[in-house]
């Protein structure tokens, strides 16, 4: 299939996890002849031009909130966490953002949009502007369905439990979910006044769930082994497999530092002993850590192992000092330098992490901390690669217990080296690229004569 290249703009938002996938996206687009840009949080940039990939820096930036204890620990809460970020955060600054985003549409010249589940702007720009779009997801629970629900974070037990009743299960995840979005339906109503002050016509769709999927498609930027297709996902969904990026850099400012000095001290590490244990809680919730590395460091002399802790920017001065031999901390580390060579990844449950995680097929605890985590961890648990223990539940004794039970489980091993043959095999990135150039020959073949002319002579 040849296709013009054309000059794509992707949208994101969010920690590392919200940025990595798009980024290999942005690069496998360019070594296709395309030209993408990344529209996203400023405190990006570093990483984004690092690839020599333009970007366009897009408001609000979790730098200016993320550092408040108060708030990230509002932002965590299994209730009103959601709330909090999307109508506190996100939609209390949905002018800003998408008058960022209609200038980086207007600045790169963008011929394709391409939009993450928290980016509002994206439809309406698309629809305002004449330019076609593409939405994505990171993980299964991004994708509404009945037939295979998200675990809801304030209680990740209840729609499975709903589902087991004999001959009606469906029907009531199905009613469950229903009431669940007429409760938040007046949370949308900012999107709804956007609209009407951009002269686009009113819409009884639920914009925070259906308004954000395409009908040109959907990008599932996930693998296979997470989710299979259900019949009531949104149309034209195409699972991709995981877009790895996770090249070493030194980004102090997100994630942490890891410079040619970390490196070698890791790889020091590495080599001087057994397979450590690897704690990380990515790096979003490992801003609301507070004690968990206490936990884990009292965790890994109780079950005799080496660990490595990645503590996130700055949180190595919280630590005990000198820590025990047997364990090393890093501001951050690439986790494809650190999974493969551990014994078990102790994680957050975000869908980079996991992805990761699946990818070195290495046994799992996943401790989530909210939004998609619980979620992941439960489809982590069902494929048999992962133990879960809630966050609320995270202490010493309970860690340790936990760790027991993953280092006896004589079937997880296997089933995380089973599952990593799978990951591996996919190629994300090369999927997601033929899915979106099959989207745009596809909208040029339905353009009037004239204008596919046009546009295919235009798109350079």
């Amino acid at each position: 299939m040849r296709v013009t290249p054309r000059r794509v703009l992707i949208a994101t938002f969010g920690s590392l996890g919200d940025l990595h996938p798009y980024l290999a996206l942005a690069l496998a687009l360019r070594d296709r002849g395309h030209l993408p840009a990344i529209a996203t949080h400023a405190s990006h940039r570093l990483k984004v031009e690092a690839e020599g990939v333009p970007f366009f820096a897009v408001r609000p930036d979790p730098a200016e909130w993320g550092q408040d204890p108060a708030a990230m620990r509002r932002a965590w809460r299994p209730i009103d966490g959601p709330r909090f970020l999307l109508n506190d955060i996100v939609l209390a600054n949905l002018a800003d953002s998408h008058a960022d985003l209609d200038a980086a549409v207007q600045a790169h010249g963008a011929q394709l949009l391409l939009s993450h589940p928290m980016t509002f702007s994206i439809p309406m720009i698309a629809e305002a502007r004449g330019v076609p779009w593409l939405s994505t997801v990171l993980a299964p629970g991004m994708l509404p369905s009945s037939q295979d629900p998200l675990a809801l974070p304030f209680a990740p037990w209840l729609l499975d439990a709903l589902g087991r009743v004999p001959a009606v299960g469906t029907r009531l995840v199905g009613a469950t979910l229903r009431g669940l979005r007429r409760a938040a339906r007046g949370w949308a109503q900012p999107l709804h006044a956007m609209r009407a002050e951009l002269g686009l016509p009113a819409t009884t769709r639920d914009l925070l769930v259906d308004g954000q999927f395409s009908a040109l498609g959907t990008l599932a930027l996930f693998s296979r082994t997470m989710a299979s297709p259900r019949s009531d996902w949104p149309a034209r969904v195409t699972i991709t497999g995981f877009p790895f990026y996770d090249r070493p850099g030194d980004d102090p400012a997100v994630g942490g530092r890891f410079g040619a000095a970390q490196a070698e001290a890791l790889e020091a590490f590495l080599s001087a002993g057994a397979p450590p244990i690897a704690f990380t809680l990515g790096s979003a919730a490992v801003l609301d850590a507070r004690d968990f590395w206490l936990h884990a460091i009292s965790a890994t002399r109780a079950v005799g192992r080496r660990a490595v802790l990645l503590v996130g920017p700055g949180a190595s001065q919280q630590l005990p000092a000198p820590l025990p031999s047997n364990i090393a901390a890093f501001e951050y580390a690439p986790h494809s330098l650190l999974f493969p060579r551990a014994c078990a990844i102790v994680h957050q449950g975000g869908i980079g992490t996991t992805a990761q995680a699946l990818r070195a097929g290495v046994p799992q605890l996943v401790v989530p901390f909210g939004f998609d985590q619980p979620d992941n961890a439960r489809r982590m648990a069902r494929l048999g690669v992962a133990h879960v223990l809630p966050r609320r539940r995270w202490d010493a004794a309970r860690a340790t217990l936990a760790l027991e039970r993953l280092f006896a489980d004589r079937h997880a091993p296997w089933r995380a080296f089973e599952l990593a043959a799978h990951v591996q095999a996919e190629d994300g990135a090369a999927a997601a690229c033929d899915a979106i150039e099959r989207a745009l020959v596809a909208e040029v073949a339905a353009m009037p004569v004239e204008a596919g002319a046009l546009a295919a002579i235009g798109a350079g």
